[in-house]
């Protein structure tokens, strides 16, 4: 866990399935503190922002009620995948 741009940063996962995108930390802190672990459901996801940043990208998700700033690399067809079903999800609502 590192402290940088205004936030607290942590190594973990990004992981889509059909119906949510999840993060789960990859290894907790020396505190012995539980892992960070939360999911946005797509279908509440309103929109994906990806930009440029030191030797990653990042991406930003925002729903109705919360977001979240993630330090990305390689990305591309991740972040494609991810428009592409929420997309889907909200031609069907």
């Amino acid at each position: 866990m590192i402290k940088r741009s205004n936030g607290t940063w942590v190594s973990g996962n990004l992981d889509l399935s059909s119906d949510d995108l999840s993060f789960s930390q990859v290894k907790a802190g020396r505190k012995r503190e539980p892992a960070i672990a939360f999911s946005f459901p797509l279908r509440d996801i309103l929109s994906i922002e990806l930009t440029p940043a030191f030797a990653s990208e990042r991406l930003n998700i925002h729903t109705a009620t919360r977001s979240a700033t993630f330090l990305v690399v390689k990305s591309s067809d991740f972040i494609a995948d991810l428009r592409q079903r929420t997309s889907t999800l909200s031609e069907n609502n």
